[in-house]
């Protein structure tokens, strides 16, 4: 009986070696987000900066972002929907021509 359980020590703690290993081979590669790498980032920074402070429509933030990052202009639309949601812009309207716009401000 003893041996068994001799046995049976032995093999878990060989076991738990084999699944707590720590380190091991592979190390990760820590990634640093630069600042304004994603379309989001890059209107935050614009919203930092005052750009938001005038209600601005969708076509006017894609205009401003050419400049630096071009992009399609749905990309541009669903980004500042997503701020929207994340409570990172506020929505009202905007009067342009005879049409009523969305527009976003903080």
């Amino acid at each position: 009986m003893k041996n068994v359980l001799k046995d049976i020590l032995r093999r878990l703690e060989k076991l738990e070696k084999e699944v707590f290993k720590s380190g091991g081979t592979k190390e990760k590669k820590s990634v640093k987000k630069n600042e304004n790498n994603t379309l989001g980032d890059r209107i935050i920074a614009f919203r930092d900066s005052g750009f938001f402070k005038q209600p601005k429509t969708g076509p006017e933030v894609h205009t401003k972002l050419q400049s630096s990052y071009a992009c399609e202009y749905d990309r541009v639309a669903m980004a500042l929907l997503r701020l929207l949601k994340r409570k990172l812009l506020r929505v009202t309207s905007k009067k342009v021509g005879n049409k009523k716009l969305k527009a976003y401000v903080w």
